[in-house]
């Protein structure tokens, strides 16, 4: 039982709509075991093969083709590119830890909870409470059928305590204890009280919170618990509006009334002059704003995205790289069975290598623009230190003592 406890409220928690639900969770925790899995063969090899820290060290600091000045500069660069991205990555880390949340655009949703309500004396006097009613609506009230058999409302009698406060002694609706139906939306309440003299009612509309003290002369509660006030002549009619406003975690929903009169007097349903009859008309649908996430796990991704993208000026300072056809895998992974596969493919072009070298010649004639070099051993150097990443196949063959 405690586990699941425990899980709904990760569940719930900022974290777990930061990182983007099961669908993060599950993209980050692929993602770090593909990253470990890279950075311990990355590690492996290049301990075991002295050529593979050099290619290292050249992508770094630049090979041995360019200059003392170029190579410190390019250095530079690209230790101030690490440190932007760490820099980038802790700020937005920070965001999303700290970062107040947003609002989801508003929606309305059905109204099926009941509000808490505080009526107190405008004078010195007593209130005695008869009853209180819930209506599916207000064209089913009648008020002679509250002294009458029917079934078409619901008593709300025991919801009611007294609350000693600056406001005297008041009556006090739980919402939360209402007996009408889970599933009624809106409806009218009918609260009925005894009184000897005339007597102004204060109104009080609210939530049931345990931060809500009922006791001030204006009932307050948390920053977002806004209670609606109204003073009703001898009884009367008011209706409200109501927002809702779920935080982030998904703990609690603070609720906020907007109230207003129909009606100061309730003589068109008085059925005694010393009953003070209140009705209050609950809307069918309220405002409800959701809390998000303000900096997601996704927003980081593409601030991530667009700062490597900047590499591009790196590229355009210090040139791009040679032609790779060998990745990572082929380098560091499977070495060996790329390699065979590698030498077997050259075996097989041994017949028509007189043909391939012509094709190669004029592919490369074409491109720089020069005439058959007579020396094709220089071409290939050309080649292999500017041009064409040749490593892999140079330590390929090399291993054969070919």
């Amino acid at each position: 039982m405690d586990d699941s406890v425990g899980s709904d409220r990760f569940i719930d928690s900022k974290l777990f709509k930061v990182l983007g639900g099961y669908e993060g969770l599950c993209a980050i925790t692929i993602a770090m075991i593909f990253v470990a899995f890279i950075i311990i063969i990355f590690i492996v090899r290049i301990i075991q093969y002295p050529h593979l820290r050099q290619q290292v060290i050249d992508s770094v600091i630049g090979s041995t083709t360019r200059s003392v000045h170029t190579r410190i500069l390019k250095a530079v660069v690209f230790f101030l590119f690490v440190a932007g991205l760490a820099a980038l990555t802790v700020y937005n880390v920070y965001k999303m830890i700290h970062d107040p949340p947003k609002l989801q655009p508003a929606t309305f949703e059905p109204n099926t909870l009941s509000p808490s309500m505080l009526f107190c004396p405008s004078v010195e006097t007593e209130l005695q409470f008869i009853s209180a009613y819930y209506y599916d609506n207000f064209d089913g009230f009648d008020a002679l059928e509250l002294f009458r058999n029917n079934n078409n409302f619901y008593s709300l009698d025991d919801g009611f305590k007294i609350i000693v406060g600056d406001n005297g002694k008041c009556h006090f609706f739980d919402g939360t204890l209402s007996l009408k139906p889970k599933d009624a939306i809106g409806g009218y309440y009918n609260i009925q009280f005894q009184s000897n003299i005339t007597s102004n009612i204060v109104t009080f509309l609210g939530d049931t919170d345990d931060k809500m003290d009922w006791t001030l002369l204006i009932p307050e509660g948390n920053v977002y618990n806004e209670v609606g006030i109204e003073i009703l002549n001898d009884g009367g009619i008011l209706q409200y509006t109501e927002s809702r406003r779920q935080v982030l975690d998904g703990s609690y929903t603070y609720r906020s009334f907007q109230t207003s009169i129909i009606k100061d007097t309730f003589d068109i349903f008085k059925v005694d002059e010393q009953i003070i009859s209140i009705g209050v008309i609950a809307p069918k649908r309220v405002i409800k704003e959701v809390e998000i996430p303000s900096f997601k796990l996704a927003d980081l991704f593409s601030s991530i995205g667009g700062y490597l993208s900047m590499w591009v000026i790196v590229a355009f300072l210090f040139g791009g790289s040679k032609a790779n056809p060998f990745g990572f895998v082929t380098r560091f992974v499977f070495i060996n069975q790329d390699r065979a596969k590698l030498l077997k493919e050259l075996e097989k072009m041994k017949d028509d290598r007189n043909a391939n070298l012509n094709a190669l010649e004029k592919e490369i004639d074409s491109i720089t623009e020069t005439n058959n070099p007579s020396d094709q051993d220089t071409l290939k150097n050309l080649l292999a230190k500017y041009y064409v990443n040749m490593e892999f196949y140079e330590n390929a063959v090399k291993s054969l003592g070919t």
